[in-house]
């Protein structure tokens, strides 16, 4: 298995050679660099980013990564990758990959857009119980609220990785990769690219 950092770009409608329509994500990876540490013994995919980022110093010498760079993410690779065009040789047009990403954060929301709840009858006296989740709780007996019972709270921003996803076309001279399909988070944010 083959990890590579991107970073998410926009999707596009990308046409296969059978005239098929796939919807599809471009990715880049052309601030990705692996760093050899020696006091680990291990290898690590880097992806550099341009503004400074409040990355812990003690993190950094112990991996063996530049002290003046700032980082976005790194991942530790298999021992038989030298650099990052042998990580590239492990992804091919057509293999099946899966991605793992943040996805987009809601911040606090209620029960019908966080769990898609119907909300009670706007008739009958409710005038303010059209978005309200309703009774939560039971009588003497349990006399509590289950754990996990579907209420408010906040929505969005956990790791989701996507499995099943396709390799539609790659570009080493401008470092863009296409996925089949969307991939969780936001636009400019960092993915991890896994194949088999």
């Amino acid at each position: 298995m083959s990890v590579l950092l991107c970073r998410k770009q926009f999707m596009i409608t990308f046409f296969s050679d059978d005239g098929k329509a796939v919807p599809s994500t471009v990715l880049t990876f052309d601030n990705v660099e692996v760093v050899n540490s020696s006091s680990l013994n291990k290898k690590f995919i880097v992806m550099l980013t341009k503004k400074n980022s409040s990355n812990k110093l003690s993190v950094k010498k112990q991996i063996g990564l530049d002290l003046e760079k700032s980082y976005d993410k790194f991942v530790s690779l298999d021992k038989k990758h030298e650099d990052l065009m042998s990580v590239l040789s492990c992804f091919g047009v057509g293999q099946v990959v899966s991605v793992t990403g943040v996805t987009k954060g809601k911040g606090f929301q209620g029960v019908v857009k966080r769990w898609g709840f119907a909300g009670g009858p706007r008739t009958h006296g409710q005038s303010d119980r059209e978005r309200a989740p309703g009774a939560i709780g039971s009588r003497t007996i349990p006399g509590r609220v289950f754990k996990g019972k579907k209420m408010a709270g906040r929505m969005g921003q956990k790791t989701v990785t996507v499995k099943g996803l396709k390799v539609m076309d790659i570009n080493l001279e401008d470092k863009y990769i296409i996925i089949s399909g969307s991939i969780p988070g936001p636009k400019k944010s960092v993915v991890i690219l896994k194949s088999k």
